[in-house]
């Protein structure tokens, strides 16, 4: 499958340079400055918040930009359900790749959000208020991204939501965040999903819709 998503076809110099566009406009922002500050970060990682640095970004990488984008073309998802939005370079890799009308729902704890575009609904909150908000409204979602840890009820609930389920995420390496991800996930589901890994993006799969 990883090698069937790296095939698909796309503009790769464009996209990284939007990668770098976000990660630089995030690292302007006097938001950033303030969350270093707080998270202690302003005189041990001036990198954290220097624009003039493209490492230590806290955001996915421009590998990582591409493959999102792939990833999307490759599982041709209407609605998205994305936490974890720090800049918003991974919500801007996979809604450029949406079809019109398409957009995706994401949230993050952290409001250090630039990259504004009109296919991406961003709220400053935690998942469960965001996922609660797409149940309560109906919102039908075909794809998941997460760069947070699940917090209670999230994998339940997403199970059933995103069904057939295509969850990937991000840190998948142990004992990271997205590595604990998946282990909930193979703790509900067993042997039933299917496990890959690109890098540090690990891609969940399930073709069968739960209770089939």
């Amino acid at each position: 499958m990883i090698e069937e998503i790296l095939s698909q076809e796309v503009d790769d110099q464009a996209l990284r340079a939007e990668w770098e566009r976000i990660v630089r406009a995030g690292k302007h922002s006097k938001k950033i400055i303030r969350n270093a500050q707080v998270r202690g970060k302003s005189k041990k990682d001036p990198k954290y918040y220097d624009p003039n640095e493209m490492v230590r970004t806290g955001a996915v990488d421009a590998d990582e930009y591409v493959f999102l984008h792939k990833a999307v073309k490759y599982f041709k998802p209407t609605n998205i359900l994305e936490v974890g939005t720090w800049f918003g370079t991974s919500a801007n890799a996979m809604a450029s790749a949406l079809p019109d009308g398409g957009k995706v729902y994401t949230c993050d704890k952290y409001d250090l959000f630039v990259g504004e575009r009109p296919n991406i609904e961003y709220h400053n909150y935690i998942s469960t208020r965001l996922i609660d908000r797409i149940i309560s409204k109906g919102i039908k979602i075909d794809m998941a991204f997460w760069d947070a840890k699940f917090m209670r009820g999230d994998s339940e609930k997403l199970i059933k939501m995103v069904s057939p389920l295509v969850f990937l995420t991000h840190d998948y390496v142990q004992p990271e965040k997205g590595w604990r991800c998946v282990q909930e996930l193979k703790e509900r589901l067993g042997d039933r999903i299917n496990v890959e890994n690109h890098g540090i993006i690990g891609v969940v799969t399930m073709p069968i819709k739960v209770g089939q």
